[in-house]
C-alpha cells in the first residue's frame, strides 16, 4: 500500500538526495537542523498517522576545513580536511559550490568517517561533522574555494600583427582556447578593465591611443573555478604620434628622356602601402598620381613637387605626409645664343644686340 509523508502539513518531496523511501518507512540521512517539525503519514486509502514532532540541535563545535593547496594543477588533486574539535564518533559531509549563486552538492552518498578527502574538481568547499545516535549536527565550516586549472591552453594573438601600433589605428587582441572542443568558454582578461563588461574571445581596439600601451594576456573559464593558465603576454606599443614618411629622389634634374628614381620610407611593418601626389606648383592641388601601391619606390619623368604617405588596415590609416622634394625636368627643346652685329671686336660707344 502506498504511503504518503507529511511535514508540517506538506508532502515530502522524495527527490532529495539523502532520502532513503522503502514501503511504509523513510530515512533521513544525515538529518539537518532543516528538517525539525511535525511528520505524518497517510495510506492511499485515506488512513493517516498521528503527528509527531521532531526537534534537531545543531552541535556547537569549531569546525575548520583546510586544503593542502588552493590550485589544482592539471591532472593533479587537493587534499581538504575536516577538523572537528572532540571528533570521537563523528562521521563527516562535504559539499561543493559551482558558483557564488550556485547551490550546494554532496560530494558523496554515503557519510565517510575520514576526515580527509581528494579532489580532483575546482568549487568552493564545505564540510561538517554529524552522529546518528543521538543526531546532531556540527557547524559548517567556512569555505574554501579551490581553483582548477584544466589542461586546455589559452593562446593570445594580434590581428594585424605590428610590432609598433600607432595612435588612431584598429587593432584586435583575439583568445583562442586549444583543444576545446563543444565547451562553452568564458573569458578573462589582463588587464581587469577588459572584463567589464561583456567578456569576449575578441577585444577590438577601434582608435588606440597612448593609454592603451602595456602588456595583455587572457584565460578561458569553464565556471567560476576552473580555468586555463593565463597565456602568453602581448605588449603593446602605440605611439602618440601619426609617422611621418620620409621621401628621397636619388636625383633631382630629370635628364632629356630620362626618369629620377623617388623612394618613400615609412618606419614599422612592412603592411605599408603608398600614396604618391604631384603638384605643378606650390599653391597647386596635389594631383593622386599612384593610390595604395605596395612598392615605396617609383620612377618619374616629368618635373614637379612630390610628396607621398602610407596607409594600412582596415579602416584604413594614413600617416603624415611627406616633405615635398622638387624635380626639375630637363626638355628635349635646345637654345640658340647669336650676336648681332657679330663682329669679334666690339669698341666702346657701338650699339649690339645679344639674342
Amino acid at each position: 500500500m502506498k504511503t504518503t509523508f507529511f511535514k508540517d502539513g506538506s508532502p515530502l518531496q522524495m527527490d532529495r538526495e539523502y532520502y532513503s523511501h522503502n514501503i511504509g518507512e523513510i530515512t533521513i540521512y544525515p538529518v539537518s537542523v532543516s528538517d525539525r517539525g511535525t511528520y505524518k503519514c497517510q495510506f492511499d486509502d485515506g488512513a493517516e498517522s498521528e503527528s509527531r514532532q521532531m526537534k534537531v540541535e545543531a552541535d556547537k563545535r569549531q569546525v575548520t576545513l583546510t586544503a593542502d593547496r588552493t590550485i589544482i594543477p592539471p591532472g593533479g588533486s587537493v587534499t581538504l580536511t575536516c577538523s572537528v574539535e572532540d571528533p570521537a564518533g563523528l562521521k563527516y559531509q562535504w559539499f561543493r559550490q559551482t558558483s557564488d549563486t550556485s547551490g550546494k552538492t554532496s560530494l558523496q552518498t554515503e557519510n565517510r568517517d575520514d576526515s580527509h578527502t581528494v579532489i580532483s574538481v575546482g568549487g568552493r568547499y564545505t564540510c561538517r561533522g554529524w552522529r546518528h545516535e543521538p543526531t546532531f549536527l556540527t557547524p559548517g565550516s567556512d569555505p574554501v574555494t579551490i581553483q582548477e586549472t584544466v589542461s586546455n591552453r589559452a593562446s593570445l594573438t594580434l590581428q594585424p600583427n605590428w610590432p609598433q601600433i600607432f595612435s588612431g589605428e584598429t587593432i584586435t587582441l583575439r583568445c583562442e582556447i586549444q583543444g576545446g572542443g563543444d565547451t562553452q568558454w568564458t573569458y578573462e582578461w589582463k588587464p581587469d578593465k577588459l572584463n567589464i563588461p561583456p567578456r569576449h574571445s575578441e577585444y577590438r581596439i577601434n582608435s588606440a591611443t597612448e593609454s592603451h600601451s602595456g602588456e595583455y594576456r587572457c584565460k578561458g573559464r569553464k565556471d567560476s573555478y576552473s580555468s586555463t593558465e593565463w597565456s602568453n603576454v602581448i605588449r603593446l606599443n602605440v605611439s602618440p604620434n601619426k609617422p611621418k614618411p620620409t621621401l628621397i629622389a636619388h636625383n633631382t634634374i630629370i635628364p632629356v628622356g630620362g626618369t629620377v628614381t623617388l623612394t618613400c620610407s615609412v618606419r614599422g611593418s612592412p603592411d605599408w602601402k603608398y600614396y604618391w601626389f604631384k603638384h605643378t606648383s606650390d599653391s597647386s592641388e596635389a594631383q593622386l598620381i599612384r593610390d595604395g601601391v605596395p612598392d615605396r619606390v617609383i620612377s618619374v619623368s616629368q618635373g614637379g613637387l612630390y610628396h607621398c604617405r602610407g596607409g594600412r588596415g582596415d579602416p584604413l590609416f594614413f600617416t603624415e605626409n611627406s616633405d615635398k622634394v622638387t624635380i626639375q625636368e630637363t626638355i628635349s627643346n635646345r637654345a640658340s645664343f647669336t650676336l648681332q652685329p657679330n663682329w669679334p671686336q666690339i669698341f666702346s660707344g657701338e650699339t649690339i644686340t645679344l639674342r
